[in-house]
């Protein structure tokens, strides 16, 4: 499930410019991005074959699974952070304090001991350490995080109708599905 979200950000993001044209290349009978999957493949190929040779492909499963989820719980808390802003500075009229501040003020609170386990940062009692290699794992996302907002901070500069763009990312042309 992972490759097909991965394949269909990278071909939506590649339609608006932000990463290279050739991942929105469709296959001209199946429809499928399939630039975007060999891609794939190749990262995770890349990525994971290393680490599965190295630590075994339990430790490496475990270790890629760490490294997603504390991804995907990162995005959580953006989002809801998100829709804070949003009310708070495009829909101001329609900002509700519970629906809009409370509920994903409390989304964020109730990641945050997640991602903190899967960051294997060690601030709560009830949060045990990760080992290692597991807790590789915090410094490597921040690292990719970091390089995320330098190359957010380039487009601002350089392309920021791309910027605009990413809110249109997975809305699909009508040609699409025109036969």
């Amino acid at each position: 499930m992972t490759t097909i979200a991965t394949t269909r950000t990278w071909f939506a993001m590649s339609r608006i410019g932000l990463l290279p044209s050739p991942l929105a290349r469709l296959h001209p009978r199946y429809r499928s991005p399939w630039v975007g999957v060999l891609v794939q493949l190749v990262v995770t190929l890349a990525v994971g074959l290393p680490i599965a040779l190295h630590f075994g492909p339990t430790t490496a499963f475990v270790f890629l699974a760490t490294i997603l989820t504390g991804i995907m719980i990162a995005i959580y808390m953006i989002f809801n952070l998100s829709c804070i802003m949003y009310y708070l500075r495009r829909r101001r009229q329609e900002f509700n304090i519970l629906l809009h501040l409370v509920i994903p003020v409390l989304g964020i609170i109730t990641f945050v001991p997640a991602w903190l386990t899967a960051a294997g940062i060690d601030v709560f009692s009830f949060i045990a350490p990760l080992a290692p290699p597991y807790s590789y794992m915090g410094p490597g996302v921040a690292g990719f995080m970091i390089l995320g907002v330098i190359y957010l901070i380039y487009l601002y500069r350089r392309h920021p109708r791309r910027v605009v763009e990413v809110g249109l990312v997975h809305i699909d042309p009508l040609e699409d599905y025109e036969g």
